[in-house]
């Protein structure tokens, strides 16, 4: 499953990618950005596949020392790789929103989300990368060196998460009521949005996961389940922000229903 959301959603970036340089000629920052999260992305299903050669699924206890600081050394790089999905991936969707709605009161509100989101992004994924000192304790536990607390760094994040994704999600609702659209169009485009949705859900799915685990450390066993909703929450959200910007080749396929 996941390898087949990251094929999906690489096939919906690439056709983004030539909506805005072949068709349009006008590629911006949040194509970047979107790409950027789906390497991103590469990188979580990679740190995903090397876990499971080294643990994923069976109980801590159940491995050998060898097993488990492998198996940690990837979990460690999983954390940073999907900050860094979720991250782009909003960063996108709200360079996509200036370029689409030109409301005062509404780019205002994306630059606030935006320095909002610069603040959260570039504590998470360099918390992530950092989250021990040396870096390296991570996945040694010598107790040479000092580590953040997991369960209130996790949950933070996890709840800062949710709050700004309804807030993305939400933001551009009176903008899109208000358009004098075709109910048909109209209509897509809330169904849109709503998908968006889906990626908050999933984030609530997680942060459920883990509180359920009462702050357990026996990670091999329960990111199984953690990481296979990481990848879903990082594809959906890439697909969901990609469709918006395919309008140009459905034009082409579809007139009727997407011309404007």
């Amino acid at each position: 499953l996941a390898s087949v959301l990251v094929t999906i959603s690489f096939l919906l970036v690439a056709a983004r990618l030539f909506s805005h340089t072949a068709i349009t000629r006008h590629p911006g920052v949040d194509d970047g950005f979107i790409a950027l999260s789906w390497i991103f992305a590469v990188g979580v299903l990679v740190s995903f596949i090397m876990q499971s050669r080294h643990g994923l699924g069976y109980h801590t206890s159940d491995l050998e020392p060898e097993q488990i600081q492998n198996f940690t050394k990837w979990l460690w790089v999983t954390l940073w790789t999907y900050n860094g999905a979720l991250s782009c991936t909003k960063f996108s969707l709200l360079f996509q929103y200036r370029r689409i709605f030109t409301t005062p009161w509404f780019q205002m509100a994306v630059k606030v989300l935006l320095g909002l989101m610069t603040v959260y992004s570039l504590w998470t994924f360099f918390g992530c990368i950092f989250f021990c000192f040396p870096i390296s304790e991570f996945w040694t536990h010598s107790g040479n060196g000092k580590c953040l607390s997991t369960w209130p760094v996790f949950l933070g994040n996890s709840f800062i998460n949710i709050a700004l994704d309804l807030a993305i999600i939400m933001c551009p609702m009176p903008v899109l009521n208000s358009l004098n659209l075709p109910r048909k169009q109209k209509t897509i485009l809330m169904g849109l949005f709503a998908v968006g949705g889906f990626v908050t859900i999933v984030s609530i799915v997680r942060a459920a996961i883990f509180i359920h685990s009462n702050g357990a450390t026996d990670f091999s066993w329960i990111n199984v389940d953690l990481g296979s909703w990481s990848i879903i929450e990082i594809c959906v959200g890439i697909i969901c922000t990609c469709v918006p910007s395919l309008k140009p080749i459905l034009d082409t396929v579809l007139p009727r229903l997407f011309s404007s």
